[in-house]
């Protein structure tokens, strides 16, 4: 009686083990048959809308509405998707929001024309909005990349009374232009590649600038990554060579190393070239 109990308590144990044992591999075989489709459309679309309003004389428009769309399309091995974003918040003194972009490409390359998002390093260009183009190609033990595009719009300073010395309500944006490229060693277990950017402001881009400078960057980064069974190692390094104000006076470096009093004039701004 004993042993017959037993028999069946250990039957009753056991029995959904093997069945769920049984019912994974099922699952297993039925996933392998499975054939995935050959064209897939996914994505979402949305938008939002503000109302607004003041007795007090203001420059805000009474409505606001925006528009997004974002598409995914996946054929064979090939994957691109369309952003868009339409905003009826137009100001000439900031940055349009509008935005509209095509990425796509495979595992090994990665294109993009309009506003992308380009990722090439985490101190370069990484999370930057770039209005252009660029590409990245990663075969098997090489890395070549290059962008080229505008990072800021040029926006006109807006006319005030009484606000600054110059009579700008607002500062202007000079044009932003970036160029960008990335060369380099790569596999799954190991990185090395450089990375050089190049940013300017366009001096001509605007008329009406007020107070703001134009500026420009030259930076070099170097990126390392050893990824192992045993240890995982990761660094990345970048120099930069800032011009703050590309307007500065320039110093005649001669004259500076001749000269015997007051090398360095105060009422220059020391901006070497």
């Amino acid at each position: 009686m004993n042993r017959s109990y037993f028999l069946w308590l250990l039957f009753w144990l056991c029995g959904p083990f093997f069945s769920s044992a049984q019912t994974i591999a099922d699952l297993e075989r039925q996933a392998a048959t499975v054939k995935r489709p050959i064209i897939s459309l996914n994505g979402q679309m949305g938008g939002s809308a503000e109302f607004f309003s003041s007795n007090r004389p203001t420059s805000r428009s009474p409505f606001i509405g925006q528009a997004f769309v974002n598409t995914a399309i996946s054929v064979g091995g090939f994957q691109t998707g369309l952003n868009l974003l339409y905003s009826t918040d137009h100001q000439n003194f900031r940055q349009s929001l509008n935005r509209i972009g095509v990425e796509g490409g495979w595992h090994w390359m990665q294109v993009g024309i309009g506003d992308t998002y380009p990722q090439f390093s985490e101190l370069s260009l990484g999370g930057v909005t770039l209005r252009g183009a660029y590409a990245l190609l990663q075969p098997r033990g090489f890395r070549l990349g290059f962008a080229t595009g505008t990072t800021q719009q040029a926006v006109e300073g807006q006319q005030g009374s009484g606000v600054s010395a110059d009579g700008l309500l607002q500062e202007g944006q000079f044009r932003r232009d970036l160029l960008a490229a990335t060369l380099g060693l790569q596999d799954k277990v190991f990185k090395l590649y450089l990375v050089g950017l190049s940013a300017k402001d366009d001096t001509l881009s605007i008329r009406h600038f007020g107070a703001a400078k134009p500026m420009s960057n030259l930076s070099m980064t170097g990126v390392l990554a050893l990824n192992t069974k045993f240890f995982m190692l990761e660094g990345e390094a970048t120099g930069s060579a800032l011009n703050s104000d590309l307007f500065a006076a320039k110093i005649n470096t001669d004259e500076v190393l001749n000269a015997t009093e007051n090398p360095i004039p105060e009422v220059l701004d020391p901006a070497v070239r």
